[in-house]
C-alpha cells in the first residue's frame, strides 16, 4: 500500500513534517480553523506578506471601528498616520484617536523669565508634557532635584485650561475587492476544498487554472464570476450575527467545482475552482461571528446554515444590490460608532471619578457627581455640536 506525499496546494512542494497551520479564514479577519495539509511554509509566508495582508487591510477601518479581534485573540492593529478633517492621527482600536500635534510642548527659559506652553489631548498626555516640561526648567536652572521639579509641576498645572473638542470625522475608504485580496479569498476557497477533499486530489493539474490565478493574478475572467451583493439568507442563524464572515465550497453532479467568500455579509466573490470530474456532489461551509470569533462551524452536505442552492444561484450584482450592500456596510459602522461612543462617555466618567479618589463600589459626593456629570456633558456637547466646549 502506497501512502502519497502531502504537497502543497499552490506550488506543489512536498510539505515538512512540522508543517505551519494554514488558517482557513484569516487569523486576522477573527479565523480560527486550520489546516496543515494545504499550503507550504513558504507559500504561508508569501501569502501572509502579500495577498492575504492586502485582504485584511482592505477592511481594517471596518476592523478598527468594530474591535474585531483576531482568531488569535489579539486587537485589531492601530493605524498609523491617518489624514482626515484637516488632522493626522493614529487610530487606535475602537476608533480612540491619537491625534499628532506639530509643537505640542514649547518651554522657553531667560534670564528673567520662563514660558511654556503646552497643547494635548488627553489628561495623559498633559501630564507628561508637564513634567517634560518641569524637567527641563529644572535643568536649565540647574536644580534638578525631584522636590524642585514637582514644585514645577505644580506651578505650571495651575494655569492648566481645559476643553472638550469634537472628534475628526474619520473618512476612508473600504475597498473590498482588490485584485490582491480576491486571490487571497480564492485561496481561502481552495484551502477549505483541501479539507474536503484531501491533499492528493489538489494535486492534480485539473486545479492549475485557479493555481495560476491564486499564485499570479492569471486568467482572472476563467476563473471568477465578480461580486455578489445579494442580501444574505435569512436562515443564517443571529449566532453568527447579521454581518457574518463565510467560505463555501461545492461541486455539483458534473464535478464542477465552485468556492464563494463573503466578507460582514455585505459582499461575495464567487470562482471556479475546478472545470468538471471533481468528486461530486460534496458541500463545505465555514461560518464565523466577526463580533465573538469563537461562535463559529464548520459544516458538510446539507448541515450548513445556508442552503447549497443559494449558492449555486446566478452570482451577478444590480445596482440596487450594490447600494444595498453599501448601507449594509454603512449600518454595520453605524452600530460600532454607536457602541465606542457609548464606552467613551463611560471610560470618561470611570476616569475623572479616579481622579477623585473613588474605587469601584464607592458611593460620591452629590457635589462630586455633578462635578463629573458636567465634564461628561461637555463631552458629549462638543461631539453633538462639533465645536470646542469649555470645561473650567
Amino acid at each position: 500500500m502506497s501512502v502519497s506525499t502531502l504537497r502543497c496546494i499552490l506550488c506543489k512542494a512536498e510539505l515538512p513534517p512540522d508543517n505551519k497551520p494554514e488558517h482557513i479564514l484569516l487569523d486576522a479577519l477573527g479565523g480560527r480553523a486550520t489546516t496543515k495539509i494545504a499550503t507550504c511554509p513558504e507559500c504561508n509566508n508569501n501569502f501572509g506578506s502579500g495577498p492575504d495582508q492586502e485582504l485584511a487591510k482592505s477592511v481594517e477601518l471596518v476592523k478598527n471601528s468594530c474591535l474585531f479581534k483576531s482568531g488569535s485573540g489579539s486587537n485589531p492593529p492601530t493605524i498609523k498616520n491617518f489624514v482626515s478633517d484637516g488632522h493626522r492621527f493614529d487610530i487606535r482600536p475602537g476608533m480612540s484617536l491619537g491625534i499628532k500635534q506639530k509643537s505640542p510642548l514649547s518651554v522657553a527659559v531667560t534670564d528673567n523669565d520662563v514660558t511654556v506652553s503646552i497643547s494635548a489631548y488627553s489628561d495623559a498626555d498633559a501630564e507628561n508634557f508637564i513634567r517634560g516640561a518641569a524637567t527641563a526648567i529644572a535643568k536649565k536652572l540647574g536644580r534638578p532635584d525631584p522636590k524642585v521639579i514637582s514644585a514645577i509641576e505644580e506651578d505650571i498645572a495651575k494655569d492648566r485650561k481645559t476643553t472638550f473638542q469634537p472628534a475628526p470625522i474619520v473618512k476612508g475608504e473600504i475597498n473590498l475587492g482588490s485584485s490582491a485580496a480576491m486571490r487571497a479569498m480564492a485561496k481561502a476557497c481552495l484551502v477549505l476544498w483541501t479539507r474536503v477533499v484531501g491533499n492528493e486530489e489538489l494535486q492534480l493539474d485539473q486545479y492549475d487554472s485557479i493555481r495560476a490565478y491564486i499564485n499570479d493574478g492569471y486568467g482572472f475572467d476563467e476563473v471568477s464570476f465578480g461580486a455578489d451583493a445579494r442580501p444574505i439568507p435569512p436562515s443564517i442563524p443571529y449566532r453568527y450575527s447579521a454581518y457574518p464572515n463565510f467560505i463555501w465550497v461545492g461541486s455539483n453532479g458534473e464535478g464542477t467545482v465552485y468556492g464563494y467568500f463573503r466578507l460582514y455579509g455585505a459582499v461575495g466573490w464567487g470562482f471556479k475552482l475546478r472545470q468538471s470530474d471533481a468528486p461530486p456532489n460534496k458541500t463545505c461551509l465555514l461560518i464565523s461571528n466577526p463580533f465573538e470569533n469563537h461562535i463559529w462551524d464548520i459544516t458538510s452536505g446539507d448541515d450548513g446554515e445556508i442552503e447549497n442552492n443559494w449558492f449555486w444561484h446566478s452570482h451577478g450584482q444590480s445596482p440596487e444590490d450594490a447600494q444595498a450592500a453599501i448601507s449594509h456596510i454603512n449600518r454595520l459602522l453605524k452600530q460600532c460608532e454607536e457602541t465606542n461612543l457609548n464606552n467613551f462617555y463611560i471610560n470618561l466618567m470611570k476616569h475623572h471619578f479616579q481622579k477623585l479618589g473613588y474605587e469601584e463600589g464607592d458611593l460620591p459626593s452629590n457635589d462630586d457627581i455633578i462635578e463629573v456629570t458636567r465634564k461628561v456633558a461637555a463631552a458629549m456637547a462638543a461631539q453633538i455640536l462639533r465645536r470646542e466646549i469649555p470645561t473650567d
